[in-house]
């Protein structure tokens, strides 16, 4: 296996007849698909060759005309009918004579030990494409979807039948590199697909680039296995939750035929607790006495009801002398079951509760069959009747489905007496999932074996709130589990071990998969993937393949958050164990920071900071609140900005979240997370068991959210609030001296209502995200002394049309509004910045002035704050209605203040971008070298970009969005860090820049020319005036695009200004135009203005 470099190769020189236009091209002269003589198949062998009959040929006038008529025949009510019923063999007939089918892998996601190549066709083209399956693994139809229109058709057939070669197939491979390297495939009748999979069927030695966790080439016999293994793993995991759901349809009989021969002398002994029960148990107790076979004892055992079911029970007794009631004190429903175990006389045991019934063949059924059999344990069907119709669970006897979920319901379940006897019966210290247990012990002692008649029919409807099912939390189900569980092997003895939680549809899997990639050598890398898709399954097996001490795991959907890091915590050896959110970005470096913060004995328990999907706080840590001491995150909803000034590394009450780094034996001690607890109470729940532990947040080391949760939320909020209060001695507040370190304070608690809104007018509290328990918190006024004079140090809230997130770093408006940010503090300011998510946030009532960064999206500022509106770009988009709306305005532009001033009626007032003197200044470099365009595509062909590239110019091009105007190995990378822009801006020949439409026609200048000059660098960019009058000739313009391919071929230093004048024009933009000078007119129009609105 060899290796290639993980980062995107350093672009390359490219002419007007790049591989990606040829492509595009060769796509769109394909509109026929041949179809190959021979299939072949996985089955056995790579190079078994299955005969297929050869495709009837058509041409396309010919098959235009088919679908056609094909069309309107449609349109005919009944003939419709009769076309549409053969359309799945029709399709599977032509996806059989692709030559794409891989038989060996589609029999491992039916389960079964062969298929041909016709029945998997037929299959996948009936009911296959519905459960997500696969005909080849070089294809998924989940990727497949999202790039192709929806259709009801199975979407392979629907690719191949319309060539849509241009279409994603997988993340495992790039269809797209694989066309650019074998431009020959887009010819091939079934595209780069069948391409490759011609060459890999041929020759197993095949060498294919894979991607996930950094590209590699690796050969086909070496990738396959892995793939089929993942296929294969994801497809059982799908069969067998569908067979422990509960179905519409009874597929066996009622009962055995009433002849069926039975044993003699065989007593089933039946246990019925019951509690309080008096008016619901004479149902259950009929359906027991009308049992065909009567060989049986009930014994009821009374848990110490105060209403009539005694009196209840002793009627029943005196009418029939095989029931026996038993009174106890009232200790639960497992030491009832336990009392009547004990006084049990039968060869078998049958458990009945008090609000079900027994169909009446039910025992006869039973006991025949255990006995002929010699069963230790069997259950059979139970029907669910939810008042308005039955289902039918048939459960699943597999000991590894009944650990994913028990499916045999303990009223349909008989088991011999010593079998009972020999587990112990029921466990008293469970308060719920107590029937969940003994199976699960049954199971490990002898088979569970289904029997094939419906035993009863359960109440399950609403009603039915009284159970313990309805009244204990949901945890405990987990708990068992967890009892249950047995890790078959152990990871390796390290240092550390990261456990990577993944979710379906992650946008962040690539880079994660990468980042993993990253760790340190040694590092014991666990990737548990919970609910993905198969694709996704499929890069993670590949990403973990090859690397030492790297496995991966596939869970279900739905699992609870404790159960799956308290199973990997069972699993690891090493002295520091990780878990990362599955909704978090995160890098490698930041994960080690967090190893090292508590093998170094600086923390017992450390989290990272993690940001919000609007990049506002989501987990600094808990505090308890109230007398219920109710969890609470510590600073949730402020900006980033309010943790990072509580300090780099703070010690907190409690962690909170779902990435966090702990010292292993010390969670062993404790125990683990609370099964009990979900939606992120988990890690709070720790609180009490690691009383006088460190705990610390690293608010230098941030996380941040990618996706929403679609594993581990919304889980028994009522069953978790009761567990939380259970915790031990947990101190009320705990962060208080967190907010002081800021200059806020909470005032007290408030209880939210679940539909709360957002009132701007209210600054003195943080308003809700949902109902719950806030904080409310009130901020106190202080003056500073800046620059010999004595000001108010106001909060300022700098709104950006950035989106939150990884993302939003490649914006510019993202790193403009923190050098305006840094700016202001340094003229004694608080200042924070918000992505476009945030502009409505739970604590923006603290602001006392929002700056807002025009871009693509409207504002609207709250009255009780000062607002200032600055037009920085597109100022098409603004009204005058929109402007009217803030205490003041600026604009980036001379023309345009001007002239809106005259058509408003209010002021405009000139305020030009700038930049920061600090990150952007001449630097002593030996040549310039190369042409540079940092910057997103915004969607459009930009043309100093596309005009260099089809000139074949030495363009580095950084940005995000590129890929669909110019080839792929034109792109250098997505982005260039801001530490490092400046030395680019200064080492490039020249740095190409343009302009909205807009903005060039109204005079606003790209930010970007203040930075390159700043730096001491040279810029091409189209015509704006005041270019020349500001930056003098270190800006060259162009009025055409006919002119930039000239001017760049041409000699630069002939066009630009010497050494020293470009000097002199740095240090001029440096002073005149810095972010500092436009802090300072903010500032000082802010202090007259809050002057005014007071007295106001």
């Amino acid at each position: 296996m060899s290796s290639r470099s993980a980062t995107r190769p350093r672009c390359r020189e490219f002419g007007a007849s790049s591989r990606r236009q040829s492509r595009t091209t060769a796509v769109a002269s394909m509109k026929t698909s041949g179809s190959r003589d021979s299939i072949r198949s996985s089955s056995g062998s790579l190079d078994t060759v299955l005969s297929v009959p050869p495709p009837i040929r058509r041409d396309a006038a010919a098959m235009s005309s088919i679908r056609e008529m094909s069309r309107l025949a449609r349109r005919v009510p009944g003939v419709r009918g009769v076309i549409e019923s053969g359309d799945p063999r029709r399709r599977a007939e032509r996806l059989a004579h692709l030559g794409i089918i891989d038989t060996q892998l589609y029999a491992a996601q039916l389960g079964v030990a062969s298929i041909s190549v016709d029945e998997a066709a037929m299959h996948y083209a009936t009911e296959g494409f519905r459960l997500g399956y696969t005909l080849n693994v070089l294809t998924d139809p989940f990727v497949l979807r999202r790039g192709m229109i929806r259709t009801d058709r199975p979407v392979l057939y629907d690719y191949f039948n319309s060539a849509a070669w241009h279409a994603r197939t997988s993340g495992v491979w790039s269809v797209h590199r694989y066309a650019d390297e074998h431009p020959e495939s887009l010819r091939h009748s079934t595209g780069p697909v069948g391409h490759l999979w011609e060459r890999v069927t041929a020759n197993p030695s095949t060498e294919v680039v894979i991607e996930p966790g950094g590209e590699r080439t690796m050969a086909w016999s070496e990738i396959y296995p892995v793939l089929l293994a993942a296929t294969t793993e994801w497809a059982a995991e799908q069969r067998d939750r569908r067979a422990r759901y509960p179905q519409s349809d009874l597929i066996h009989a009622v009962s055995f035929p009433e002849d069926t021969p039975g044993p003699a002398g065989e007593r089933v002994s039946i246990i019925m607790p019951v509690w309080n029960r008096g008016g619901a148990m004479r149902a259950a107790v009929e359906s027991i006495l009308e049992q065909t076979w009567t060989d049986w004892e009930l014994l009821i055992i009374d848990d110490g009801s105060w209403d009539d079911t005694v009196l209840v029970a002793e009627l029943l007794a005196h009418r029939d002398n095989r029931i026996r009631l038993l009174r106890r004190n009232h200790l639960g429903v497992c030491a009832a079951r336990n009392s009547g175990i004990a006084e049990a006389t039968g060869e078998f045991v049958a458990f009945l509760d008090s609000d079900n019934t027994w169909k009446p063949t039910f025992l006869r059924d039973m006991v025949t069959a255990m006995s002929r059999d010699n069963l230790v344990a069997a259950y059979a069907t139970i029907g669910l009747d939810d008042g308005t119709s039955v289902r039918y669970r048939y459960g699943s006897p597999d000991p590894l489905s009944l650990l994913r979920g028990n499916s045999i319901d303990l009223n349909t379940l008989v088991v011999r007496k010593e079998a009972v006897d020999s587990i112990g019966g029921f466990d008293t210290t469970l308060r719920r999932a107590v029937d969940y247990d003994l199976i699960l012990k049954l199971a490990a002692l002898a088979p569970i074996v289904h029997v094939p008649t419906l035993g009863a029919l359960y109440d399950n409807s609403a009603d039915s709130t009284d159970r313990i099912s309805t009244t204990e939390p949901v945890g405990w189900n987990t708990e068992v589990r967890l009892r249950h569980t047995m890790i078959a092997e152990l990871g390796p003895a390290a240092v550390s071990t990261v456990v990577c939680v993944v979710q379906r549809h992650d946008p962040g899997l690539h880079s994660k998969l990468m980042d993993l990639q990253r760790l340190p050598e040694g590092t014991d890398l666990r990737i548990v993937a919970v609910g993905v898709k198969p694709d996704e399954w499929r890069q993670i097996r590949v990403a973990a393949h090859g690397r030492a001490h790297s496995s991966a795991e596939l869970l279900q959907d739905g699992e609870p958050y404790a159960y799956v890091i308290n199973r990997e915590v069972m699993r690891s050896r090493s002295e520091v164990f990780v878990a990362l959110d599955p909704r978090s970005s995160f890098t490698a470096e930041a994960v080690s920071s967090l190893v090292d913060e508590v093998s170094e004995g600086s923390s017992d328990l450390t989290i990272p900071l993690t940001l919000g999907l609007d990049g506002t706080v989501e987990s600094m840590g808990t505090m308890f609140a109230g007398a219920h001491r109710t969890p609470v995150n510590i600073l949730a909803g402020h900006p980033a900005e309010d943790a990072s000034r509580a300090g780099s590394r703070v010690e907190i009450p409690a962690p909170s979240g779902r990435s966090f780094a702990v010292s292993r034996s010390l969670l062993v001690e404790a125990g683990g997370l609370s099964p009990l607890l979900h939606n992120e109470h988990e890690l709070a729940g720790l609180a009490d068991r690691l009383d006088g532990r460190i705990i610390s947040v690293r608010n230098d080391l941030r996380f941040a959210q990618i996706a929403e949760a679609v594993e581990f939320t919304g889980l028994d909020s009522s069953g978790t609030a009761t567990a939380m209060r259970s915790l031990g001695d947990v101190p009320a507040g705990g962060a208080s001296d967190i907010y002081a370190r800021i200059g806020l304070r909470v005032a007290h608690w408030a209880r939210t209502a679940p539909d709360a809104s957002i009132d701007a007018d209210r600054r003195e509290v943080v308003l809700p995200r949902g109902g719950r328990t806030v904080p409310v918190v009130v901020r106190d006024r202080r003056e500073v002394e800046v620059e010999g004079r004595t000001v108010p140090r106001l909060r300022w809230a700098i709104k950006t049309a950035s989106p939150a997130g990884p993302r939003g770093e490649t914006w510019g408006d993202t790193h403009f509004g923190r050098s305006l940010a840094a700016a202001l503090e340094s003229l004694g300011q608080e200042a924070v910045v918000d992505a476009r998510e945030a502009q409505r946030r739970p604590s923006d009532h603290l602001d006392d002035v929002v700056v807002q960064l025009r871009g693509l999206d409207e504002y609207q500022p709250a009255p009780a704050t000062l607002s200032y509106l600055w037009v920085i770009s597109h100022p098409d988009m603004v009204t005058r209605a929109e402007a009217q709306r803030f205490d003041r305005v600026f604009a980036a532009s001379l023309s345009w203040s001007a002239q809106q001033t005259v058509r408003w009626g209010f002021a405009v007032e000139p305020l030009l971008q700038c930049t920061d003197p600090d990150r952007f200044h001449p630097e002593d470099v030996e040549s310039r070298s190369g042409i540079l365009f940092v910057g997103n595509s915004r969607g459009i062909p930009r043309p100093t970009v596309m005009e260099s590239v089809r000139a074949g110019l030495p363009l580095e091009l950084y940005g995000g969005d590129w890929d669909k105007f110019v080839p792929e190995n034109a792109i250098c990378g997505e982005r260039v860090s801001n530490d490092e822009l400046g030395r680019r801006y200064a080492c490039a020949s020249v740095v190409l820049n343009d302009h909205w439409a807009d903005m060039q026609r109204e005079g606003f200048i790209s930010n970007r020319l203040f930075d390159v000059v700043a730096a001491g660098g040279r810029a091409f960019s189209d015509n704006v005036p005041g270019i020349e009058e500001i930056f003098g000739g270190a800006v060259q313009t162009y009025r055409s695009v006919s002119e930039i391919v000239p001017f760049l071929r041409s000699d630069l230093d002939a066009r630009f200004p010497d050494p020293a004048t470009q000097r002199q024009l740095s240090d001029r933009v440096r002073e005149e135009h810095s972010f500092r000078s436009r802090a300072r007119v903010m500032l000082d129009h802010a202090i007259r203005d809050l002057g005014r609105k007071h007295v106001a």
